[in-house]
């Protein structure tokens, strides 16, 4: 029976790809360290406590392949031939798969930039749409829009985030594995729903390959994915999405797609408002991801691992549900409320939400303002991004005679994941005639130990005299910021440093930079706090 032969392939696919994955996995390590392909802590940004081997996507690529392979040739040896009329869908993916690994191994290595990632990222979506994944119709209930010459940008753009979303999310160890084998799992279901065996065996071998990785990346990690194996993930787990969520040919229903990747791609998301609107680089990192804010709750890097897959299996729940019952609405109405829970209960989310009620007011002039006589009229807002330190004494000081000077606008970014604290706040006048700041402007980076950790701007209306004497004086007003700064943070590093050592059991920090005990080798615990420095969301990566 067909039913037999399908079950016999799906159980062949899963064992065969977790069986393998545990096989290889121990080698790619084995050499990884061999030639020095390795992660290591900088004290800074990643604070797991000794090199790790890195280039786990290589693994997880080999291993699924051989369960792929092996899969399908068994089932054209029983008389099954769901390959057929695939064929160049799967030399897509296989095509594209390869590229990514490569182009993830290369920045594992060398570290590639943003644009140059991106570059390799668009070659590879490239290549899958010339093998037939276009997007050329987008359905939501009953509407459908035809994209025309849009179809290609707007796969090209959804593909890209969804690599992305999962590249980002792969900051603690085996996060993006877990995540990867809930939505490999989901879409596994989803693709045989549709009856597209050949799909579902794809994704099946993926799911297996990470769950055998996992043995090996599970805190405390002895090898990390690395961006060659959250790029695949995001590769197959985009491309597969298209074809799990077709009504007809060409025909995306975006419900059921977003409903599976929401969580990475909410944490995407997330991250380019938040470093938009406080002026930051789409590329630059930071501490303010999702499984950041539950690690400084006091949640150990399991507990957030179990957590976060627990919620993106609530709203892949929510997808297959909307699928089986023919109800879009369910899957959107299922992740509309996992985020209105994580931002009511202040899990994540809420700070970019002030991030951009506070532009909304900004924009239209009704940002709070002081009520006192000296300074009525002046806007301004603070938001603590990370941390609980008192850093709006330091704000109030910078402010307290900005009015006074002429200024018409200041704003202070501070960023600090060592100590996990980030801030971002704005001063504006509110002198009319001064409100248009079309004067001049300085900005200027702030440093501590030679690490850039924030950047000040003020700008300045046009006064009588000299402009550059008038910068002067705003240059000696503003050159005690950086001195009480460095102060600040001393003393903060110090303050960490004696809670340490008295309570090493007790805090958000030490659960972060200190968690697990032993590896496989017996070798001190390794803890992956990072921070990539790559594209996430649709280029952008934290």
């Amino acid at each position: 029976m067909p039913s037999l032969a399908v079950g016999f392939c799906l159980v062949l696919t899963f064992y065969t790809a977790l069986l393998a994955s545990l096989i290889v996995t121990p080698w790619i390590r084995s050499c990884a360290h061999r030639f020095d392909f390795v992660d290591r802590p900088d004290g800074r940004r990643k604070t797991h406590g000794r090199a790790v081997a890195v280039g786990g996507g290589l693994a997880v690529l080999i291993a699924a392949v051989v369960a792929v392979i092996q899969t399908f040739y068994a089932a054209s040896v029983i008389g099954q031939f769901w390959l057929s009329g695939h064929e160049l869908h799967f030399v897509g993916l296989a095509g594209a798969s390869l590229l990514i690994v490569l182009v993830g191994l290369v920045d594992d290595r060398v570290a590639l930039g943003g644009w140059y990632k991106l570059t390799g990222q668009i070659a590879a979506c490239a290549f899958l749409m010339f093998c037939g994944f276009v997007i050329e119709r987008v359905a939501l209930f009953s509407w459908t829009l035809e994209l025309g010459i849009l179809s290609i940008p707007f796969t090209l753009l959804w593909m890209l985030a969804a690599i992305n979303a999962i590249n980002l999310i792969d900051g603690i160890d085996g996060l993006a594995s877990t995540v990867g084998v809930v939505l490999c799992l989901t879409l596994t279901v989803l693709t045989l729903m549709l009856g597209d065996t050949a799909s579902a065996i794809v994704v099946l071998a993926l799911a297996g390959a990470l769950l055998g990785f996992l043995r090996y990346n599970f805190a405390p990690a002895s090898i990390f994915l690395g961006d060659s194996g959250s790029m695949l993930i995001g590769l197959i787990i985009g491309a597969v999405a298209i074809t799990s969520s077709l009504k007809s040919a060409a025909t995306m229903t975006l419900a059921i797609p977003f409903a599976v990747c929401a969580i990475p791609l909410l944490d995407s998301a997330a991250a380019i408002v938040r470093r938009k609107l406080t002026g930051r680089s789409l590329f630059a990192t930071d501490r303010g991801h999702f499984h950041h804010s539950l690690l400084v709750r006091g949640w150990s890097v399991r507990q957030t691992v179990l957590i976060i897959g627990a919620m993106c299996a609530v709203t892949c729940a929510g997808a297959v549900a909307g699928v089986y019952y023919q109800k879009p609405l369910i899957a959107i109405l299922t992740v509309a409320g996992m985020v209105a829970f994580l931002v009511t209960t202040r899990t994540f989310g809420h700070i970019e939400f002030a991030l951009v009620s506070d532009r909304v007011r900004s924009t239209t002039g009704v940002l709070s303002s002081r009520s006192d006589d000296r300074h009525k009229g002046e806007h301004q807002s603070y938001i603590q991004l990370q941390g609980s330190e008192a850093w709006d004494q330091l704000w109030t000081s910078i402010t307290e005679s900005a009015e006074d000077k002429g200024l018409c606008r200041i704003e202070l970014t501070l960023h600090l994941p060592a100590l996990q604290e980030a801030l971002y706040a704005t001063w504006r006048t509110g002198d009319r005639k001064r409100s248009t700041c079309d004067g001049w402007r300085i900005a200027s980076p702030l440093t501590d130990d030679g690490e850039t950790i924030g950047k000040i701007v003020v700008i300045g209306a046009d006064a009588e005299g000299s402009a550059f004497a008038h910068i002067a004086q705003i240059a000696d007003f503003l050159e005690p910021v950086e001195e009480s700064i460095h102060q600040m943070v001393s003393e903060i590093a110090a303050k960490r440093q004696t809670a340490s050592t008295e309570s090493p059991e007790e805090g958000p920090d030490v659960r972060v930079e200190n968690a697990g005990t032993q590896v496989e080798s017996g070798e001190p615990a390794v803890q992956d706090v990072r921070d990539s420095q790559s594209i996430e969301g649709l280029g952008v990566r934290g």
